[in-house]
């Protein structure tokens, strides 16, 4: 069932101004998705309106949307760096809408939500959650498929298993409606890229660059205007790259380790067990990896005593 479409010999016309005005049957054909009310006469005036066409009405509602988004990422932003100047932890070990306290991050939102009532409109339980979706009976759900491996990530290879995997389950390429990937080129390119290949089969599957690694980009770009900032991961890259490139520091690393795992296992201060206290190496941050910042510097808290060592013999 489409939108209805009311054909009569003559519509009720209405005085505008200068001349007299009335819904024409042609309309239909043009606007497809048009109806016209007999009892009220009122939807035709919405093509009169400028302020209801729909690039109009898109428009606003995308500034709204932009403004939203950036009022968002300011609430967390700023949310982290108060926290992080205090030294706080931001997790909690529940942090379900049941819980009491839901740890600091989540909680401070909260504290900033009710002081003002635009942040409240946009974040927590207001926030769109455009990674989940509700069943029929209003549960959260999400759903990962699988993870494969491929001989190489060429756009045609990348299509191919996507498409056996969405075909396993039943899905099927036209009725795609979005795809959200990195900014890599076999990815986004506007005519070879891998969206590009699914939007010639499904124009409404429109690409948009994955919010988390742009945020990503981001954060790790303006993290350099930070000289503290800059200065630490500066030293972190340079005493990685040192020990890495140079295969007697890397033994002499791993010796490292394995003496100081011996010593803490004797001492009681490590458990053992199938799979615990595996020898590591030191891993360098990169701008595109997500988190990669964060298990760079939890590395070397591991491994401080032993890679003080190995810069102490060098030296």
């Amino acid at each position: 069932m489409g939108p209805f479409h009311s054909e009569l010999k003559e519509y009720k016309k209405t005085h505008d101004r200068k001349q007299d005005q009335s819904f024409q049957y042609s309309w239909f054909s043009k606007f497809p998705w048009l109806e016209y009310s007999v009892a009220k006469d009122k939807k035709w005036k919405q093509l009169e309106d400028p302020s209801q066409h729909i690039d109009n009405v898109m428009r606003v509602r995308s500034s709204q949307q932009v403004s939203d988004n950036r009022l968002r990422l300011k609430t967390s932003i700023e949310t982290v760096r108060w926290l992080a100047k205090q030294a706080c932890v931001f997790r909690a070990h529940d942090e379900s809408g049941y819980s009491s306290n839901r740890g600091k991050f989540l909680e401070m939102v909260k504290f900033l939500a009710t002081m003002n009532e635009d942040i409240h409109r946009v974040c927590l339980d207001n926030a769109p959650k455009n990674s989940r979706f509700v069943d029929c009976h209003g549960i959260i759900r999400e759903h990962f498929f699988d993870v494969i491996g491929v001989h190489d990530t060429t756009t045609l290879t990348l299509k191919e298993n996507i498409t056996s995997i969405l075909t396993r389950y039943d899905l099927q390429i036209e009725n795609m409606r979005g795809q959200r990937y990195d900014g890599a080129s076999n990815m986004c390119d506007a005519w070879n890229g891998l969206q590009a290949l699914f939007l010639n089969e499904c124009p409404s599957a429109y690409y948009v660059h994955c919010f988390a690694h742009r945020l990503q980009l981001a954060s790790v770009a303006s993290s350099k205007d930070v000289h503290d900032v800059w200065l630490f991961f500066s030293k972190l890259n340079s005493v990685v790259n040192f020990v890495n490139v140079s295969p007697k520091c890397h033994f002499e690393l791993r010796s490292a380790q394995k003496d100081e795992i011996t010593d803490r296992l004797a001492s009681g201060q490590l458990e053992s067990g199938i799979g615990t206290n595996q020898m590591r190496s030191l891993t360098r941050p990169g701008a595109t990896r997500w988190s990669s910042h964060y298990f760079a510097v939890s590395r070397v808290i591991d491994m401080f005593d032993s890679t003080c060592k190995v810069l102490e013999n060098t030296m």
